[in-house]
């Protein structure tokens, strides 16, 4: 009867063993990875912070004027557009009375 007690403990005591190895290489494996994908979160932040200012950037330095821009030309072809009607409407207004 020993034979089978002592293989019984021998058998837990290597699986604890066995247990202890593997849960101390997983927890050293896990904190290796954290600290691996913390610098490249840490870096892919800094790139996206640095995107964002220059997109910041180049709409204020150089979308905002060109809007400007266009907004202005708008203006002059609709004030274009007005007074080339009302020319129309007084020359269309001279030829009916022309005709009558």
């Amino acid at each position: 009867m020993a034979g089978i007690e002592l293989t019984r403990d021998l058998v837990i005591i290597i699986f604890g063993l066995v247990a202890i190895v593997a849960i101390v290489f997983g927890t050293f494996l896990f904190f290796r990875i954290y600290r691996e994908t913390k610098v490249v979160l840490n870096s892919w932040k800094t790139t996206s912070e640095g995107i964002q200012n220059m997109s910041a950037s180049v709409e204020n330095e150089i979308l905002k004027p060109i809007y400007q821009i266009v907004s202005i030309v708008q203006g002059v072809r609709q004030g274009v557009d007005v007074i080339t009607r009302m020319f129309r409407k007084e020359e269309e207004k001279e030829e009916k009375v022309k005709e009558q």
